[in-house]
């Protein structure tokens, strides 16, 4: 079986109102074209075959402070 990833990463202004201070910046279908295992190794340690050390494993989504797009995924 397959594995997506799908998600954003986002940046935070230090200028904005707590409710937007976080705005998507890269969708991350943007990174990779379909199924790339390698970057999800190497990005979020998922189907890490080549033993990347990933640069954001077991993070998830933060459970508060979303931007709006990221929200809506």
């Amino acid at each position: 079986m397959g594995a997506d990833i799908h998600g954003f990463v986002e940046c935070r202004s230090r200028w904005a109102e707590p409710e937007d201070a976080w705005s998507a910046a890269v969708d991350l279908d943007l990174l990779y074209l379909g199924r790339n295992y390698d970057a999800f190794g190497c990005l979020f340690g998922v189907r890490n075959h080549a033993g990347f050390a990933p640069l954001a494993a077991e993070r998830g989504a933060a459970r508060t402070d979303l931007g709006r797009r990221t929200r809506g995924v």
